[in-house]
């Protein structure tokens, strides 16, 4: 499914990247989900929490907060930094049923064995290329490289 709203995101992803870069050594092992990973390999920089969408304050990142809150006309949840280690894997997982989509906008994508999969569909992230997908369907992901991967992660009310 295509969201023409969410544009704005591919369109200024350097600009998201270069935020990434200015708070990348602040981010921290995603606090809720630890047994779905590794070894403290999946860590997050909040913009708007979890599960809620709240603003995170003085989170550093004035760029895409102000996309953020420009973009999404009936609002939106987490928007987040995501970062997999090397050798990182989720496994297959669920998320919250509470009528979001989850975007992925792909930042920083090493060459090798790094997908993501949703039920039987397979994605590869690519650096300012978006895909979407309800979080409540049976998900998974995996960096079997030796560099990191970084997306945004978005979820939005359609």
């Amino acid at each position: 499914m295509s969201y023409d709203f969410i544009k704005p995101f591919e369109e200024s992803w350097e600009k998201i990247y270069e935020e990434y870069l200015n708070i990348k050594n602040n981010l921290i092992p995603w606090p809720t989900q630890k047994h779905i990973y590794n070894d403290d390999g999946w860590e997050t920089y909040e913009i708007f929490d979890f599960p809620n969408g709240n603003e995170v304050k003085d989170n550093h990142c004035p760029f895409t907060t102000n996309l953020v809150k420009n973009t999404f006309p009936k609002g939106q949840g987490i928007v987040t930094f995501s970062r997999l280690k090397p050798n990182t894997t989720l496994i297959p997982h669920r998320g919250l049923r509470d009528g979001k989509m989850r975007a992925h906008l792909g930042l920083d994508i090493p060459e090798g064995d790094c997908k993501f999969q949703v039920e039987d569909t397979i994605y590869i992230w690519e650096p300012g290329k978006i895909f979407t997908f309800d979080p409540g369907a049976m998900h998974s992901a995996w960096n079997l490289t030796d560099k990191e991967r970084v997306i945004l992660v978005i979820d939005f009310f359609e």
